[in-house]
């Protein structure tokens, strides 16, 4: 997996736009994939204050934040 890549483009494309829920979008999957789901929900939530429709950031903060509880037990 090219992470790096994918996260050096998402960083420039936020510093030029950081309202780009595309570009804030793949930060959040990026972030679930490599195991930092606090840093996925949280983009996620960023996500969500700018589209706050977009059903899969919705569903992914609700996922998100029961799997974070749940591992706080």
């Amino acid at each position: 997996n090219n992470f790096g890549k994918s996260m050096a483009d998402i960083d420039r494309t936020l510093q030029l736009e950081p309202r780009h829920f595309g570009a804030l979008s793949g930060l959040a999957q990026i972030m679930a994939v490599t195991g930092h789901k606090q840093s996925a929900l949280e983009a996620w939530q960023r996500v969500l204050t700018i589209y706050p429709m977009m059903r899969s950031a919705q569903d992914q903060v609700g996922t998100l934040s029961e799997e974070l509880a749940g591992e706080g037990i």
